[in-house]
């Protein structure tokens, strides 16, 4: 989620969370920046790394069933992933303090999604301070379907309501 502002922001970039950097070393995207949240969490990540690593094209959708077929290397590429969003989730922890985080996308659904799940959970848990991590809960939505679409409506009134910055002050 982006947050809300009531001006252009300098530099067309505020609450560009998945474009922070979570790993310095990982994966470069397209502008040369290596290591963001999108291109070390995201489905499409999950799907790169299935490509080389199991040497086959898949989607992350194949990639959690070939997971829950047991296969150890689809495992720990959900789990890989897991851990990179848990600590862009942590730093958000720190730096915003929500009550809670509401987690959607085609990651999480199905069986293949607990692996996910788990190893988000686990991320936090080592890499936010206590107070804060549990003060927040981390659930995944029941919108698992339509959330894309729902945060593309809501974002400005959901957003606005944690976080509201005014750039002309």
């Amino acid at each position: 989620a982006a947050p809300t502002t009531r001006s252009r922001p300098s530099g067309w970039s505020a609450g560009e969370v998945g474009h922070s950097i979570v790993d310095p070393k990982g994966w470069a995207n397209h502008l040369g920046i290596r290591g963001t949240l999108e291109g070390e969490a995201s489905g499409t990540a999950i799907a790169r790394k299935a490509k080389e690593r199991l040497k086959k094209t898949l989607t992350a959708r194949d990639v959690k069933r070939e997971a829950c077929r047991g296969n150890k290397i689809a495992k720990e590429i959900l789990e890989e992933a897991g851990e990179y969003l848990g600590i862009g989730l942590a730093n958000l922890i720190m730096i915003l303090n929500p009550e809670k985080i509401i987690l959607g996308g085609g990651v999480l659904k199905e069986k293949g999604g607990d692996i996910f799940f788990k190893a988000v959970k686990s991320s936090v848990k080592r890499h936010a301070w206590p107070k804060p991590r549990l003060s927040c809960s981390l659930v995944k939505t029941k919108l698992l379907e339509t959330i894309a679409d729902l945060a593309v409506i809501k974002r400005r009134i959901v957003v606005r309501a944690i976080v509201s910055w005014n750039c002309d002050n």
